[in-house]
């Protein structure tokens, strides 16, 4: 394919075909922001000159069209990233598939969702010795500490819908933050009162609203060496493990466009050993796209098939499977001490 006639094609056409590709609105709204691929603060800015897609950054990745910021999403070569953009333009494109372990609600408003979120967060208290959501941690081999009590409550009675039927349901709630720290969505894990996972259709959910790429349960304070792995249990798991702050992204696709904070210098990417191979692929997705960031990757993953770094650590595998033994042994407290301030909510 010509160049020159793919640049005609998408002329002001970029607003659809990156969303389309993963890439969510909020980075194209021409404000400054986190960066899609490098993560930050402030350091991106979608300008659309021309209406060609282009873009600046002002830390690793400097600028481009909309094709190098596909290439750049994707670690891929331009050729590849040329196809995707074609694709989307043919009416040809399909995500790549996930496992469908957290069931997400559409977006609605921002502000309506914050809202909905900071009651359901509000609602919940830390959680406490006992409780169906401290059951819970426990039955998988987890002791929280009082790291964790920022960003996960125990909420006794939350609201479970599906089908037209409703229950009342005890749950984990945990905060989801953008690439900015702002809380952005909830994490809902249904239990039943013995701190199993609730015998319903989702018992995971996030709430209605977005979650934009690199959003994380921040399960640890960010550091220059540090992980992410996708479901909370697998990330507290690992980071007992490994003696790393470890982030959760949720889900295999979440994993994949993860962004790291800037303190981070050396990445740890704790992947499922997935019969699939989705959560493998997400995994190495995501560490080649930091390797062209210049950081140190290491890509861990369990060594039988089907299982995760929960399953590893239930089982109590020796130190030649996991590379090390565990560095430190985790502290209980009776209940979490959650800081003054609200990761979710409006206003706090």
């Amino acid at each position: 394919m010509a160049a020159e006639k793919l640049i005609e094609r998408t002329k002001g056409r970029w607003h659809l075909i990156l969303p389309a590709l993963g890439i969510p609105s909020s980075f194209l709204t021409g404000r400054h922001g986190p960066c899609p691929v490098c993560g930050g603060v402030d350091r991106f800015r979608f300008d659309n000159s021309q209406n060609n897609g282009t873009w600046i950054c002002g830390k690793n990745c400097g600028a481009g069209d909309g094709v190098e910021l596909v290439r750049r999403f994707f670690a891929c070569d331009f050729y590849s990233a040329a196809l995707k953009v074609e694709s989307v333009l043919a009416g040809n494109f399909a995500p790549e598939p996930a496992i469908a372990v957290v069931h997400q609600k559409p977006e609605i408003d921002t502000a309506e969702s914050k809202r909905r979120c900071s009651l359901v967060w509000e609602e919940a208290s830390p959680i406490t010795k006992g409780d169906p959501a401290w059951l819970y941690f426990q039955k998988r081999g987890i002791t929280l500490t009082a790291d964790h009590g920022r960003y996960l409550r125990h909420h006794h009675r939350l609201v479970y819908s599906e089908a037209g039927k409703t229950a009342l349901l005890p749950a984990v709630v945990a905060a989801v933050l953008d690439p900015r720290g702002d809380g952005i969505n909830i994490l809902r894990v249904y239990l039943d009162k013995h701190g199993n996972k609730a015998e319903v259709a989702a018992p995971k959910k996030l709430m209605a609203g977005s979650f934009p790429a690199g959003s994380a349960i921040r399960l640890g304070q960010a550091a220059p060496k540090m992980g992410v792995a996708e479901g909370i249990e697998n990330a507290l798991a690992a980071s007992i493990i490994f003696g790393l702050p470890v982030w959760a992204a949720v889900t295999a696709g979440g994993l994949k466009r993860w962004l790291p904070p800037e303190e981070a210098r050396e990445v740890f990417v704790f992947a499922d050993n997935d019969l699939s191979g989705v959560g493998q692929s997400a995994a190495e997705a995501l560490a080649l796209r930091l390797r062209s960031q210049q950081l140190a990757v290491t890509v861990r993953i369990p060594g039988m098939v089907g299982e995760d770094w929960n399953d590893a650590l239930m089982a109590r595998v020796s130190a030649s499977y996991i590379g090390r033994l565990p560095a430190r042994a985790s502290h209980e407290t009776g209940a979490l001490d959650l800081q003054a301030s609200s990761p979710i909510g409006i206003g706090h």
